[in-house]
């Protein structure tokens, strides 16, 4: 409250203001849909001084380090987090492999959290205790080309910054208008729900592709007949 004070009230201001301009703007034909993947709630760290935001300086220097430069691809998404892209699938894994085995100073402080997904390698820098690690620690790459060794502070800067807050997996969706039930509350549902969700509003047929059934309680009763297997 004293850095930010009234900043949290003045975004739930902004948002209903925002939304007061959309209601009106909407006419008799229309659905409101306002929907959230997820939601918000504070981060707690069990880290000495809490979870210490650092960055890599530059995502071009280690692929360079892992000598990759010319196979893969690196972009930041937040935070201390990015995604490197390589394919194929064998390209990628080795990746991964060089990035698990990267450690500062001694092989049980590891330098990355990360995992696969398809085509890419999803990577965050691995939070440890303020003060625990020095300016002038080794960040080494024991299985990379050559087993480069960096220095910490070259490769990785502390932002300065806390790690306050966190998504939480609950979003929420609301629905508004035109052939709406009102005062309803709807079944569990997740992001896979909405595209057949909304082709159903639309009166459009919903693709077999589709394997998510539409929140029933929304669709038009006419559109369950055009996809009898989702029906539960």
């Amino acid at each position: 409250m004293a850095t930010y004070g009234p900043a949290i009230e003045f975004g739930h201001v902004t948002a209903e203001q925002l939304l007061g301009r959309v209601l009106e703007s909407i006419d008799s034909d229309t659905v409101l849909v306002i929907a959230s993947s997820m939601g918000q709630k504070p981060f707690q760290s069990t880290l000495k001084g809490g979870k210490q935001i650092a960055q890599w300086r530059s995502l071009n220097s280690l692929l360079e380090i892992l000598g990759v430069h010319a196979t893969a691809t690196a972009i930041s998404t937040m935070s201390d987090e990015f995604v490197i892209y390589a394919t194929p699938d064998a390209e990628r894994d080795r990746i991964l492999s060089m990035l698990q085995a990267s450690y500062i100073d001694t092989p049980d402080r590891k330098t990355f959290v990360c995992g696969s997904v398809e085509g890419a390698v999803r990577v965050n820098l691995k939070p440890h205790g303020a003060g625990t690690i020095k300016p002038t620690a080794k960040v080494h790459f024991p299985t990379a080309p050559d087993a480069p060794v960096k220095q910490y502070d070259e490769v990785i800067y502390n932002t300065g910054h806390l790690k306050s807050g966190c998504h939480d997996e609950r979003g929420m969706i609301i629905f508004y208008g035109a052939g709406i039930p009102r005062g309803i509350e709807l079944s569990a549902c997740d992001n896979l729900n909405i595209a057949p969700t909304l082709m159903g509003l639309l009166g459009l047929p919903i693709p077999a592709e589709m394997r998510s059934a539409p929140i029933w309680e929304i669709v038009p009763r006419s559109a369950q007949a055009r996809r009898p297997d989702l029906v539960a």
